[in-house]
């Protein structure tokens, strides 16, 4: 009966850690796919000399399996203590028009290594809104094109987006707000394959959802300022690769 009873705790055990393993989560990164403290704040003299641009990198974990992998769609909120500086506003026609780009994310430790994107076949975009006069909100998608499906496993870690920000330009327009701190928040990744349900997902955080700018005290709001994710956005970008 000890014995038993020794048995079945040892695969209580197991099973439990076997459950932490593939707990959901994402994560956001100033580099790739680290998850340090050292990529959970970025600061800028906000004096245009910095000659070199910076990224924001999304990753996931994903709770099951997906073994034919298509592509993912990610909302990610930049939250204010005032109004969004026009230093961050990047649309068309505006004072940093073009300062923020989509590009493929990267593959490095401690992501799974073999990008479930390879640049050849994979490709995407992003839009841009405000769902409140001190946030603004990107809604990411990125899909592959592969000829041979990626293989997602469940409980590794796998690159997401990747937004890259060229703090010079907007310094050098005279856009006002450089200075002001922001929080960054992934609030939802979707990842998707071609078979309906391998739809899925994910809102809690693996190691840290979230990175701040010029410290990202933003007042009562504090950082994380997360809000529900909202406006689902894959849509038509799945069809083109069924």
């Amino acid at each position: 009966m000890k014995k038993l009873l020794q048995f079945t705790a040892a695969l209580v055990a197991i099973s439990a850690t076997a459950a932490l393993a593939a707990a959901p989560g994402v994560n956001l990164s100033w580099a790739n796919c680290a998850t340090t403290a050292a990529s959970a704040s970025k600061t800028y003299a906000c004096d245009g000399a910095l000659g070199a641009t910076v990224s924001l990198q999304g990753t996931f974990r994903s709770a099951i399996g997906i073994n034919d992998f298509a592509g993912m769609s990610a909302v990610v909120d930049f939250g204010f203590a005032g109004p969004v500086p026009s230093y961050w506003v990047t649309d068309s026609g505006t004072c940093n028009a073009g300062a923020m780009t989509i590009g493929n994310p990267s593959a490095t430790a401690p992501c799974v290594t073999t990008n479930i994107f390879d640049p050849a076949f994979s490709g995407g975009g992003y839009a841009i809104n405000y769902p409140t006069p001190s946030r603004m909100r990107f809604r990411v998608d990125w899909a592959t094109g592969a000829p041979t499906p990626p293989v997602v496993a469940s409980g590794s870690l796998y690159p997401a987006f990747k937004l890259t920000f060229d703090p010079d330009a907007g310094a050098n327009n005279g856009c006002a707000g450089c200075d002001q701190p922001g929080c960054i928040v992934v609030n939802s990744v979707e990842i998707f394959g071609f078979v309906a349900s391998e739809d899925y997902t994910i809102t809690g955080a693996d190691s840290r959802q979230y990175v701040t700018w010029q410290g990202g005290a933003i007042g009562g709001n504090g950082c994380p300022a997360e809000t529900p994710a909202q406006n689902k956005t894959w849509g038509s970008v799945k069809a083109l690769y069924r």
